[in-house]
């Protein structure tokens, strides 16, 4: 019954080592013995001069990544003696002889301390190699001996009742592997047994009950890893050993590819598809320059580090590449081109090359900035046109200003001003401040006014300070035509003024005054053209600026220049 449990115990040990990364054994050898049958005190025999013999099966459970292991071993032994050849005639009268017919169990741990071996420390190849190892354990036989006493009675039953129990041993011993292939290995074994039980023969009390038995086994044994050592990408090398598990590689660099073949891996080649030495992270360097292709601007021409690889033969910093003038030291802003005056403007298309000058006149000097040069400037300290030879002409009737008698007004006379209209008296209507459909242009009666000490709070068009009257005009247009809002909003104001809608709004209605302090009216608001009545009484005297716009109907309105809000007054 106890050989079955035992079998199927190793069945299943066996199975599951399948599963997992352990070895198997089996192992074929001799039993030297010594007991109280044979070989105990006698100069005749000795314990090799009647070889045991013993089987077994072992399996090996790693302890993770280091040399121990734990191994279970099952082995059947069988041995026998008798007294016929001793040198003691007591001996041989009393004629004893055994055979013993043991399964034992035992649990050890060894250590194969140069296990890694086998594996190359660079590469994580396989490779042939000894490794040697030592164990230790404890282990149990089950059995029961056959003895003849040869008629004797002393001690026979006592024996006879202990010869079938348990007999437990602690295996010592040591063993030499080598690795024929990455799974399998053969090697020789010796193992000592100090036991504490004197029946491995089935006498003890009928002989000598002061000594214990003993035995040992020496042989061969195969060991085979049931599990292959993963390797993921199929390139030879297992996975704990290669550096990259999931891409094929080589031998030589521990399991990496190497596309270009120069000798150092994809990850750390900067370059994989082109090979190059190691100094430069695998890059090739065809110009010999120090800088690798990949970062060199011009990779067949040599140049240095700082201009990317690319030559600059007049030393400007500029590179030939991009130099336009690759002869002559220049300047970067100009393409590597020298700019003696420093205006902008390369020598060789400067008319005024040691001379400051602009892009319009060529290079040379314009003092008016009109865009004529000084030397051909009739009018160098004046801004004046192109046409005119740099004199000015405001009105823009061909008459320069210094030789036009209104330089304001255009005519096309011989002094440049226009004959003397007729005089007409044009009489202005007057505004209605109180009936309008706006109610801008109603002005509120028995209302206190606001007074305002400061504009700009909550803007309407915003602060228009920098633009004159065309100007406003021109931002009042845009409103129009972008917002909705405003467009409503000036269509309604035009309309109070007399106008169909701020398409009758031309540029000449426009003007810059300045209103009266303490001026009282409807004043705008907010971007949301709200209005309230105010007095305006400002602490900055250009809060009083504005644009005035001329109604048909004498209803004037004003914009101020600080807020762009409109306000709408009657005392004029």
């Amino acid at each position: 019954m106890n050989r079955l449990l035992t079998l199927l115990i190793f069945l299943f040990a066996f199975t599951f080592a399948a599963q997992a990364q352990i070895s198997g054994s089996l192992k074929l050898g001799v039993v030297p013995h010594e007991g109280d049958v044979w070989t105990r005190s006698d100069d005749n025999v000795g314990a090799l001069d009647n070889l045991g013999q013993a089987i077994g099966l072992g399996l090996r459970i790693p302890f993770g990544e280091s040399p121990f292991g734990l191994r279970i071993d099952g082995t059947y032994f069988s041995f026998d003696g008798d007294e016929l050849g001793f040198a003691r005639q007591d001996r041989v009268n009393r004629g004893f002889s055994f055979e013993s017919n043991l399964f034992e169990i035992a649990g050890l741990v060894d250590w194969e301390f140069l296990r890694k071996r086998r594996y190359d420390k660079e590469t994580g190849a396989f490779k042939r190699t000894l490794s040697p190892l030592i164990f230790a354990g404890i282990g149990g036989a089950f059995g029961t001996p056959e003895v003849d006493f040869n008629g004797a009675t002393l001690g026979v039953s006592e024996d006879n009742d202990n010869a079938s129990g348990l007999k437990l041993a602690l295996p010592v011993g040591a063993g030499l592997k080598y690795y024929i292939t990455e799974r399998f290995a053969l090697g020789a074994e010796l193992g000592y047994r100090w036991t504490v039980s004197d029946y491995y023969d089935g006498i003890s009390e009928a002989a000598d009950p002061t000594q214990n038995d003993w035995f040992a086994f020496g042989g061969l044994r195969g060991w085979y890893d049931f599990k292959k050592p993963k390797d993921t990408d199929g390139d030879g090398i297992i996975d704990k050993k290669d550096e990259c598990p999931e891409v094929p590689g080589l031998e030589a660099l521990a399991g990496c590819p190497d596309r270009d073949g120069d000798g150092i891996t994809d990850k750390k080649d900067r370059c994989p598809d082109a090979a190059g030495p190691m100094d430069l992270k695998g890059c090739p360097d065809t110009d010999g320059d120090g800088l690798v292709d990949v970062d060199d601007k011009c990779p067949d021409t040599p140049g240095g580090a700082a201009l990317q690889g690319c030559p600059d033969t007049d030393g400007d910093g500029v590179i030939d590449l991009e130099d336009l003038c690759p002869n002559t030291p220049g300047i970067k802003s100009m393409s590597g081109c020298p700019d003696g005056d420093g205006d902008g403007i390369v020598d060789a298309e400067d008319a005024c090359p040691e001379v400051a000058g602009t892009v319009m006149t060529n290079g040379c000097p314009d003092g008016d900035g009109d865009g004529v040069a000084d030397s051909e400037d009739d009018c160098p300290k004046v801004k004046g046109l192109k046409t005119a030879k740099g004199c000015p002409d405001t009105d823009g009737d061909g008459i320069v200003d210094s030789k036009d008698s209104c330089p304001t007004v255009a005519a096309k006379t011989s002094n440049g001003c226009p004959p003397a209209p007729k005089r007409t008296v044009v009489t202005r209507p007057a505004c209605n401040c109180s009936g309008n459909t706006n109610m801008v242009f109603n002005i509120p009666v028995n209302q206190t006014p606001r007074v305002l000490k400061r504009l700009g709070t909550n803007p309407e068009f915003g602060n228009s300070h920098s633009l004159d009257a065309r100007g406003f005009y021109n931002k009042l247009k845009t409103a129009h035509a972008t917002s909705k809002r405003d467009r409503e909003f000036l269509d309604g104001i035009f309309r109070g003024m007399g106008y169909s809608s701020f398409a009758d709004a031309q540029d000449y209605m426009f003007s810059s005054v300045t209103l009266p302090r303490g001026v009282t009216g409807n004043l705008g608001y907010s971007k949301a053209h709200k209005t309230l009545y105010a007095t305006i009484d400002p602490t900055l005297p250009r809060d009083l600026e504005a644009f005035r716009i001329q109604a048909a109907n004498g209803c004037d309105i004003h914009f101020m220049k600080t807020c762009g809000n409109h306000m709408f007054f009657c005392n004029y």
